[in-house]
């Protein structure tokens, strides 16, 4: 596409450009599309009523502590209460949380579907 500017100069340099209204009006939305701000909005938007997740949750679940225990912990949930609402006793959830031994997929379900996350969070 072939763009048509009238340059206007101030003492023999380039001030102004000008351009045809229709070239502006796309440059406007390319400049919205590309703003971080208006970017930023727009996620924020999209996703208003998603859940978020703390700052530190986050660090502890990238430094590979035991998912199990980060999201019980985050949810506010004793290991007593967690191991009731699944089904299964305090002993068999503290050696989930200390990774001596792995869940059932059943369990998995259970703990997923309790602290609200998906299964994939908890492996």
């Amino acid at each position: 596409m072939k763009h048509e500017v009238q340059l206007i100069e101030k003492a023999g340099k380039p001030e102004w450009a000008v351009v045809p209204y229709k070239e502006y009006q796309e440059l406007i939305k390319v400049y919205d599309y590309f703003d971080d701000e208006a970017l930023f909005t727009q996620v924020l938007e999209r996703n208003k009523d998603a859940e978020t997740i703390p700052h530190d949750v986050v660090v502890r679940l990238v430094n590979g502590e035991n998912p199990i225990r980060v999201w019980r912990q985050y949810r506010g949930k004793t290991m007593e209460v967690l191991a009731k609402q699944i089904g299964v006793t305090q002993s068999y959830l503290s050696q989930l949380e200390s990774s001596k031994r792995q869940a059932s997929q059943k369990v998995l379900k259970r703990l997923a579907e309790n602290l609200c996350v998906d299964i994939q969070e908890l492996i």
